[in-house]
């Protein structure tokens, strides 16, 4: 029996931010407050609210907690794992990020092209340069989107180019 469930008053908010993101900020600002006054715990509204702090806002603490409630109340929210994974990469937490990345490979649905960009892009932040290239081409591998594939081909030039920016450098010691 499949259960039918209606769209929400929080949904219906939740849907009109998200079509404002990142375009028009007052307007999502609203509809956010409005969807998540409604259903504090809406997990795509507080994922939502997570990236505009760590985004635009630059606030990352704020947003570290608003990925966690939308964790917390939907442990299956595939988006979440993609964009608090990144802001824990950029704040050098690397075993939660890794941690959060390797849970998002045993969900249903999660976009494998995507998270093993991710673990390519925290393999370079932490300058494990041949790490981050096997990544990027995984990453590439299980992408089917030309754009994405022009992006992974892109952070696959960087890395190498970082590969024999350090190598030249070592030889000129």
């Amino acid at each position: 029996k499949i259960e039918i469930m209606a769209v929400t008053l929080s949904d219906t908010y939740y849907l009109k931010a998200l079509d404002y993101y990142p375009y028009n900020l007052e307007e999502l600002i609203e509809n956010l407050n409005y969807a998540l006054s409604y259903d504090e715990e809406h997990s795509d509204a507080n994922c939502l609210m997570g990236r505009l702090q760590h985004a635009q806002l630059k606030n990352y603490e704020l947003a570290e907690g608003y990925f966690v409630n939308a964790l917390t109340s939907n442990p299956c929210n595939l988006s979440v794992y993609r964009y608090y994974s990144i802001l824990l990469i950029e704040l050098r937490e690397y075993d939660k990020a890794l941690k959060l990345i390797n849970h998002s490979y045993k969900l249903k649905g999660v976009n494998m092209g995507e998270m093993k960009r991710i673990e390519g892009l925290l393999a370079e932040y932490q300058k494990q340069y041949d790490l981050a290239l096997v990544n990027y081409k995984e990453a590439r591998n299980e992408t089917f989107d030309n754009e994405q594939i022009d992006e992974i081909n892109s952070d696959i030039s960087r890395v190498e180019s970082k590969i024999a920016s350090s190598q030249q450098f070592n030889y000129s010691m």
